[in-house]
């Protein structure tokens, strides 16, 4: 993918097998573009020159929050290479560039804080990261993924990345301190500890997680006092169908704090669905997809 003098907002995508003859295996941002990243993940991708997975070019303007980068390649910079304006990383991993550096740069300014930078082939905290390595939260260990050789990036129990992110983002949907990466691992449906839940103030509710999924998806939402909800699933004709497909059920007392249930699509066609709560006078809804 490409963009010039676009400003372009990119939540929950994948980047996989991706090739490009000189820059940006997958994601190449040029000219004035300004490009945000969230969620997303990039593996697999190879450019012939640079930024094997991202590369940034001239007076672009690149974020990128809670991203998974990992097994691309290219020559220079196999995560990520910047040919001159800015990029700014957070709650990141960068891993395992088969070759090249994890962020290479022949201009421009790069920032990483609370980011994994590990097992690049060509070098992690070198060049322009050189001096970022162990302050702002950088850290530089194994993520620990669950079976990085099947494209699987999802963090396991022990890896050094789980709370890692910054204090101050968002909390993951099970209610602890941002994970790093693309996906969260959870860590309880309810978080009782009594010093968590000061942290829900506000109705709220998660985006589903994954998304796309198959068959499987979690919906998570957090409730600042105790009160009946009510969570519905509905199908694009609005047909409801989450009353055999979604665990724990739905209709019931919750207590304060963050809780979460479990979408089973086994049975049902692939496509869009729509998923809405009601707890008081709070009402919100989102989208999933899923893909078989």
């Amino acid at each position: 993918m490409s963009e010039s003098s676009a400003a372009p907002t990119l939540i929950n995508c994948v980047f996989i097998g991706n090739g490009a003859g000189s820059n940006g295996g997958g994601l190449h941002c040029s000219s004035d573009g300004i490009a945000t990243l969230d969620h997303c993940v990039f593996y697999n991708n190879e450019a012939g020159l640079s930024g094997g997975g991202i590369c940034s070019d001239v007076n672009a303007s690149v974020t990128v929050i809670n991203c998974t980068i990992s097994d691309n390649q290219s020559p220079y910079g196999g995560g990520i290479f910047l040919w001159g304006g800015s990029i700014t990383l957070e709650n990141t991993i960068i891993s395992f560039s088969s070759t090249g550096e994890g962020v290479g740069s022949f201009g421009g300014t790069v920032t990483l804080t609370y980011c994994d930078v590990y097992g690049n082939e060509g070098g992690d905290w070198v060049g322009p990261i050189a001096d970022q390595f162990g302050v702002n939260g950088n850290i530089c260990d194994d993520p620990l993924y669950v079976d990085r050789r099947n494209g699987d990036y999802h963090l396991t129990e022990d890896s050094p990345c789980i709370d890692a992110g910054n204090p101050s983002s968002p909390y993951d949907p099970d209610g602890t301190v941002a994970d790093l990466g693309a996906f969260y691992f959870h860590q309880g449906s309810w978080i009782g500890d009594e010093g968590q839940n000061r942290h829900v103030s506000e109705y709220r509710l998660n985006p589903a997680y994954p998304n796309p999924f198959n068959p499987t998806t979690v919906i998570s939402f957090q409730l600042p006092v105790a009160g009946f909800v009510t969570l519905e699933i509905f199908d694009v004709n609005g047909r409801a169908v989450g009353a055999r497909h979604a665990v724990p059920l739905q209709n019931a007392w919750h207590p304060p704090g963050t809780h979460e249930v479990t979408f089973d699509g086994s049975g049902l066609a692939s496509g869009l669905y729509i998923y809405r709560i009601q707890a008081g006078d709070y009402t919100a809804s989102g989208k999933m997809v899923l893909m078989k």
